[in-house]
């Protein structure tokens, strides 16, 4: 039997409403409270450098201090003149889409503490003075990718940092933490084995964060940002974000187009008729 008249009639509204409620969030100028981060002041963080809003400034920066000091450009001395700058631009704290970029994944973060709305793109990263661990590695592997420079994911006890590969070895670089490592000390294998190694680097308050014992070590593969899987989730529901409001419409098109009709049943020998009765109202 088909819906009665009552229930479309109450099915409009509700129908209307939902596609206002899901086209609000796309409207400029409307922005979901959160919690912001500010500098420090302890970090190396530099202002002046907040022109840099592109990686191809970043690029032009790093090329002319590497130019500077005679560097080439696919050599570990310009691996650590980026990194520098990397720590310059950005004081620690993660950068989110807008509301009108992709309400979907701001609303999930807001309500289940996730980190899908975090900004993957080195450009859009860059629009900002701070920027999270994983986000300032993003904006350096951009540009070791433009040098033919490789690189891999770290991972120390679950603290994200980078290997980068000059000649036959790797090197390990924390952007993010600023240890004081020298060349020679970067080399992957000279570090990273027990947790008394890191304390040299990173001090009491950050060797905390690595235990006592052994750090569990986890590489990732060369060239690879590891962040397909959550590119994949931002990608669909930025769509669905921009478009769920058009679907409630064409629900509501569908019912107002759907003929309502009421039937009375009436038993005939072994089978049943159906009989269109009249209504009193039009849909």
């Amino acid at each position: 039997m088909c819906l009665p008249q009552e229930n479309c009639c109450m099915l409009k509204p509700l129908l209307i409403l939902a596609s206002v409620l899901l086209l609000l969030p796309n409207i400029p100028g409307i922005q979901l409270k959160t919690s912001t981060t500010s500098y420090n002041g302890k970090e190396k963080f530099n202002p002046e450098l907040s022109y840099i809003n592109s990686v191809d400034k970043l690029e032009k920066y790093v090329d002319a201090a590497a130019k500077d000091k005679n560097i080439a450009f696919t050599s570990l001395e310009y691996a650590e003149i980026l990194d520098n700058a990397i720590a310059l631009r950005f004081y620690k704290g993660q950068s989110n889409k807008t509301l009108q970029q992709n309400w979907i994944t701001v609303v999930a973060d807001k309500l289940a503490g996730t980190n899908y709305s975090m900004l993957l793109s080195a450009d859009d990263i860059l629009q900002y003075p701070n920027a999270a661990v994983m986000q300032q590695n993003l904006v350096m592997m951009e540009l070791l990718k433009r040098k033919n420079i490789e690189y891999r994911n770290i991972s120390l006890n679950e603290k994200d940092a980078l290997e980068i590969k000059s000649g036959s070895n790797w090197y390990f670089f924390d952007v993010s933490n600023e240890p004081n490592i020298k060349a020679e000390e970067r080399i992957s294998g000279n570090h990273g084995i027990y947790a008394s190694n890191l304390s040299g680097y990173y001090g009491p308050a950050s060797h905390a964060a690595f235990g006592n014992g052994l750090i569990n070590i986890k590489r990732g593969n060369v060239n690879d940002s590891a962040i397909a899987s959550i590119q994949a989730v931002q990608i669909f529901t930025t769509i669905l974000s921009k478009t769920a409001w058009i679907f409630s419409l064409l629900m509501l098109w569908a019912v107002r187009k759907r003929p309502f009709k009421l039937y009375a049943i009436k038993p005939k020998g072994k089978y049943i008729q159906m009989f269109p009765m009249q209504s009193l109202y039009n849909a």
